[in-house]
């Protein structure tokens, strides 16, 4: 459960979330790694400041030092911190977000497997392929064929 800066809870009902669904999944995520409690997670906007932004730039390159710089910290400060908070570097998690949209993009669509790496930032079709089987286990071609299949 989400809650606002006074301790009151955000509902479906108080509009809050209804404004901010596409932000949902990514706070999903990030409460998932990041262990939070209620207090933390007030305390560190900076932080989701940083991982919404990821998640809206997925498609473009993004590198540590642009992501630092959302928030006027050094890239190897930011890496720490990031590290320290999300239980991984930002790189890393930045790629997870990708390949959560990809095989999104993957189970619902039709698009070729070559878009959906470009949508998703990947400039490099090849890159993909392989942070895709290393993530996912199987290639993006049989991960759409399985789920085509169920």
């Amino acid at each position: 459960m989400l809650f606002d800066e006074y301790g009151k809870a955000y509902t479906e009902k108080s509009g809050v979330l209804k404004e901010n669904k596409k932000l949902l999944p990514i706070l999903d995520i990030f409460l998932e790694k990041a262990l939070y409690s209620q207090e933390a997670l007030q305390s560190n906007k900076d932080l989701i400041k940083v991982i919404s932004y990821m998640a809206e730039h997925m498609q473009e390159k993004l590198t540590v030092e642009d992501i630092a710089a959302i928030i006027y910290m050094s890239p190897a400060a930011f890496s720490r911190a990031f590290h320290k908070h999300v239980s991984m570097p930002p790189i890393t998690f930045l790629n997870e977000l990708r390949l959560d949209k990809a095989k999104k993009l993957l189970s619902e669509t039709d698009i070729s497997i070559s878009q959906i790496a470009e949508a998703v930032g990947f400039e490099d079709e090849f890159y993909f392929f392989k942070i895709f089987g290393r993530y996912v286990g199987v290639t993006p071609a049989v991960y759409r064929q399985k789920k085509d299949n169920s």
